[in-house]
């Protein structure tokens, strides 16, 4: 079986291929040939380890490496990993606000897909924690809410929902984004049916 190229190795072969490629056929010279025209017929010639080119690829190396070696320091779910959101549907189903608002940073709004955010500092066309997760969970309560296929890959989660309230269904999928593992903003695309 093929095993992947370790990120260092490639950055070495484009460094290499930058090289043979810039001297030509023959790749025996290490130097990168630079025109300055001071002159008209006036050339220099830099080490490649000089050239702005190879630093900042180094540069780059060295966060991809930073980079790595944080993402694998984290406890967060791996990428794409089931999650459990039985008992967040249970709390909307629940029609109880205050349940409701334990899965939720304070500051949270659930948002509509193509509606704007925050206008002025308030919630514009979507939902805030106060009064309007009140009037949702009235609005819900007796429904029965189902969440199929839930996968997070890292502070996003993404599900498809069904809400059957008393024969009326409504389908539809939510992205919820999290801070400190509460949601922070849920984004709701759905269609009514019956």
């Amino acid at each position: 079986m093929l095993q992947p190229i370790p990120f260092r190795h490639l950055i070495v072969i484009a460094v290499a291929a930058l090289v043979v490629g810039a001297c030509g056929s023959s790749g025996s010279d290490t130097t990168i040939a630079s025109t300055t025209t001071v002159a008209e017929t006036m050339t220099t010639t830099t080490p490649i380890e000089e050239t702005d080119e190879y630093r900042a690829l180094e540069s780059q190396l060295a966060a991809a490496e930073e980079e790595r070696d944080l993402l694998a320091g984290q406890s967060e779910p791996a990428v794409g990993a089931p999650i459990d959101l039985t008992a967040f549907a249970e709390a909307w189903s629940s029609g109880d606000p205050d349940q409701i608002r334990t899965f939720y940073t304070d500051d949270a709004v659930i948002m509509p897909i193509g509606v704007d955010e925050v206008q002025e500092g308030k919630v514009a066309g979507g939902w805030g924690m106060g009064d309007d997760i009140d009037r949702e969970a009235a609005q819900h309560a007796g429904g029965t809410y189902e969440i199929f296929n839930p996968i997070r890959v890292v502070d996003i989660a993404t599900f498809t929902w069904r809400w059957d309230i008393y024969g009326f269904i409504i389908t539809g999928a939510s992205i919820l984004h999290y801070h400190d593992d509460l949601i922070w903003r849920e984004y709701i695309d759905y269609q009514a049916g019956q």
